[in-house]
């Protein structure tokens, strides 16, 4: 064998044997779970929730065909010039027929939209709206878009999923969902096949590009009722978007759960070397529906996080919101230095008759990283991670200080503090608890100012940090 084929052949099995991209270090460390925490003291996790910033939804039912429900049973992309594009759900009530509705919008800042004359479909003798697709199968539900800028065929570079159900001309072919493609997210064509046969209607994607299936849907299966007698979610996967695994059951409501709960749907995106999602919980006696927040290392195996605190509860009373809400399909995204948030709000759910409920689409925001924090109070408290792989690389962290309230013997003071500590567990000298300066700082984005021999000497080492806090909070860590 030469030198360059024993190359080729030690450069194939090394690639086998690295670990896959979540299995390794992620590039950020977050507190969503416990998978990187050796052990803790006088602390607690906090899961924060989104802040709705502004009280009008950005987007509204105003037009005939949107009758009075528009919702993100869709997707939020964000193009490379900066600008949205929006695909939502809109219902159309027309006498004792309801007409389903896929409709398009943009905005280039988030929050303005606009929803441009597409002249595609016909509404009541005039292609004059913003319908990209109404399909001749039947009622349409939970559309789903993700961009694939990597597809050597240009035409499909948008993809779409949505659950339809048979009548007419198509009345032969099953319910399930189906594919359309588009080269720029308006022109759809559809396969005329349900690529996924008897799967439900609450359906949502991840695009996971680099993965064996990089396709991924959040969904509902046919048995599901008989398999589990309530609603709970399904996970199928693709590699060409045309051929679906049968759907496998991944989340259901435990015993830690009211009796009465429903999982109603799913979504959910990489985010800084994990995964992250939401269920939408369905009460189902009082008939309403809240978000909770769930992490993945492989996109297979989910946990909710712990405490089970609402990642996003329903508006007040009298609010537009205050008995539905739901994400968009997509990834948050980076606008002026937060997460945002596309959510439907309904001000009435499953047993509101004629009319149908009002819907509209509002913005939620989050700070960087801000799904989860470790929180001390006026007592200080502890973390301390687990070994981690020290590349020599400066330590930066996502953290605010905080007074809290019911403690008045002493001064108010906030601090955290950093110590890192060798493999076994040994404070490194130049870097201990005492040598490290209290930083009071509320930053997504904080160097932590180490002496730059000691961490040298620790390149290629597996190392600990320890944090000290009072009435803190810390959001995330990483090396840069």
């Amino acid at each position: 064998m030469t030198v360059n084929k024993m190359k080729i052949v030690w450069m194939i099995l090394i690639s086998l044997l690295q670990p896959s991209v979540l299995s390794a270090a992620p590039r950020k460390y977050l507190f969503v779970n416990d998978r990187w925490i050796e052990s803790t003291y006088r602390v607690h996790r906090t899961i924060h929730q989104p802040e709705r910033e502004w009280e009008r939804p950005v987007l509204v039912p105003e037009h005939p065909w949107e009758f009075n429900v528009v919702t993100v049973y869709g997707t939020v992309h964000r193009r490379e010039n900066g600008a949205l594009q929006m695909w939502y759900l809109s219902w159309a009530r027309m006498g004792q027929q309801t007409r389903t509705f896929i409709c398009y919008a943009e905005s280039k800042d988030g929050f303005r939209w606009t929803k441009p004359d597409l002249g595609l479909v016909d509404f009541e003798g005039s292609k004059k709206n913003n319908i990209v697709i109404e399909f001749p199968k039947g009622a349409l539900d939970g559309s789903t878009v993700i961009f694939d800028p990597d597809d050597p065929d240009p035409k499909r570079r948008y993809k779409m999923l949505f659950y339809a159900e048979g009548k007419d001309k198509y009345a032969d072919i099953p319910n399930g969902l189906f594919a359309a493609f588009s080269p720029d997210g308006i022109n759809f064509n559809f396969a005329e096949r349900t690529v996924s046969p008897g799967t439900g209607d609450r359906t949502n994607l991840i695009f996971d590009r680099g993965a064996e299936f990089p396709y991924v849907a959040y969904t509902r299966d046919y048995d599901m009722m008989r398999q589990i007698h309530g609603r709970g979610i399904y996970r199928t996967q693709s590699k060409d978007f045309l051929n679906w695994s049968r759907p496998e059951l991944i989340l259901h409501p435990d015993l830690g759960d009211d009796a009465d709960l429903q999982f109603y749907g799913m979504g959910a995106f990489p985010y800084e070397g994990i995964y992250l999602g939401w269920v939408q919980v369905l009460h189902t006696e009082k008939d309403f529906n809240d978000l909770q927040l769930v992490v993945s290392e492989d996109n297979k195996t989910w946990q909710r996080t712990m405490p089970r605190q609402n990642f996003l509860s329903v508006g007040q009373s009298g609010r537009w919101d205050q008995r539905w809400v739901g994400f968009s399909s997509n990834p948050p995204i980076v606008m002026h230095e937060k997460l945002w948030f596309y959510y439907e709000g309904r001000n009435y759910a499953h047993n509101m008759r004629y009319p149908l409920p009002y819907s509209a689409i509002g913005v939620a925001t989050l700070r960087i990283d801000g799904f989860a924090s470790i929180d001390a109070r006026f007592m200080s408290g502890g973390l301390t991670t687990k070994a981690i792989n020290y590349k020599g690389e400066s330590l930066y962290l996502n953290l605010t200080n905080r007074t809290y309230s019911g403690y008045t013997n002493n001064p108010p003071s906030a601090w955290i503090k950093v110590e890192v500590q060798d493999e076994t567990g040994k404070p490194i000298p130049g870097m201990t608890l005492a040598e490290c300066p209290p930083l009071q700082v509320d930053s997504t984005r904080h160097q932590v100012n180490l002496p730059e021999s000691a961490l040298a000497a620790q390149r290629g080492k597996r190392i600990k940090l320890k944090f000290e806090l009072v009435n803190s909070s810390l959001y995330s860590f990483w090396f840069e």
